[in-house]
């Protein structure tokens, strides 16, 4: 199995470098600055934090269509908390602001877990309609409009297209996010029993069940990450538009469980890896900025997404079916 995962792994790696190279070439002066590679990375760091929470939830047989409101919800509640705490030092309203935000996404995935493990309510179901609640929520906190008039330290952790790493400029700050939280969401996954719980559960529950495993913790830590990581997403957004959009994050689910999905994590749960993730989020960051690089108009953009969610899981179609052949 280990292989396996290592084959894909590898094969989504070439498939990402084929990427860079059609851009590369077909436009090179565009692709070759640092503003241009600040925004790819930018974007795919966003990408994959929702990723690496879908993945956890994923890999325990679940699902999380929530995310994408929750950037918009969130978003807005750390704008208006900012301009709330207006009379305070700056940093210090914006870093409480954020503190709040953070716990808030939190409390929606335990919010969910709650649902799943307690009430027997379909993951799908729960999370379907957090996606509408939310963005109803963030709707009804703004009366529809943006929220502005954040002090300009606001802007400092989203900004994109510049510099934002001192001697890096092709690195922004949500990079730095996103590689750290990579590797811990790696470590966890396979050096610790968190991890192989986790994997348990999507694997077969009734056999984790058997075993000992804390069935509902382990499904209260997966969908409490998945609401942080759309929490810091909500957070870096509303910062870098420098406004609190109840617009935001529309349909960033999708493309987080088609880099979850192109990754090589089975929607089936117990399959998968956070590195296959990152692969992922790298090619759905690509895909946009590189069809914009040659020229390719924006409703064109939105089909060849659409068309690449429905490849990708198409793809893991195949990729169970294999694996049942191999059992077998």
């Amino acid at each position: 199995m280990k292989s396996l995962v290592r084959r894909n792994e590898f094969g989504i790696f070439i498939a990402l470098l084929v990427m860079i190279a059609v851009v590369a070439a077909l436009n090179p002066r565009a692709f070759f600055q640092a503003y241009s590679l600040n925004l790819w990375v930018f974007g795919f760091s966003l990408i994959g934090l929702l990723a690496i929470g879908e993945t956890f939830v994923i890999l325990t047989g679940g699902i999380d269509l929530a995310p994408g409101s929750l950037i918009a919800l969130t978003g807005v509640a750390a704008a208006m908390l900012t301009n709330a705490f207006g009379d305070m030092n700056p940093w210090l309203a914006i870093g409480l602001s954020t503190a709040i935000t953070l716990v808030l996404g939190i409390v929606i995935g335990f919010y969910h877990s709650f649902y799943i493990n307690r009430l027997g309510v379909p993951p799908f179901i729960i999370t379907l309609g957090t996606l509408i609640i939310a963005r109803g929520v963030a709707e009804l906190m703004t009366h529809g409009s943006t929220v502005t008039g954040m002090p300009g330290q606001f802007t400092a952790i989203g900004s994109s297209g510049s510099g934002s790493v001192p001697g890096l400029p092709f690195l922004p700050i949500a990079g730095v996010v996103f590689a750290v939280v990579a590797v811990a969401a790696h470590y966890i996954s396979v050096r610790t029993s968190l991890g192989r719980h986790i994997y348990a559960l999507g694997g077969n529950l009734q056999a984790a069940h058997l075993s000992g495993v804390n069935v509902a913790g382990v499904r209260a830590f997966c969908y409490a990450a998945s609401g942080l990581l759309a929490a810091v997403v909500g957070i870096i957004y509303a910062s870098n538009v420098d406004s609190g959009d109840p617009k935001a994050g529309f349909s960033y689910e999708m493309t987080a469980i088609a880099a979850v999905v192109i990754g090589g994590t089975s929607l089936a749960g117990g399959v998968g890896t956070i590195v296959g993730t990152v692969l992922g989020a790298a090619i759905m960051g690509l895909l946009p900025l590189g069809l914009t690089f040659i020229g390719v108009e924006s409703w064109w953009q939105s089909i060849t997404t659409g068309v690449v969610v429905v490849l990708a899981v198409t793809l893991d179609s195949l990729r169970r079916i294999r694996r049942e052949r191999q059992h077998h």
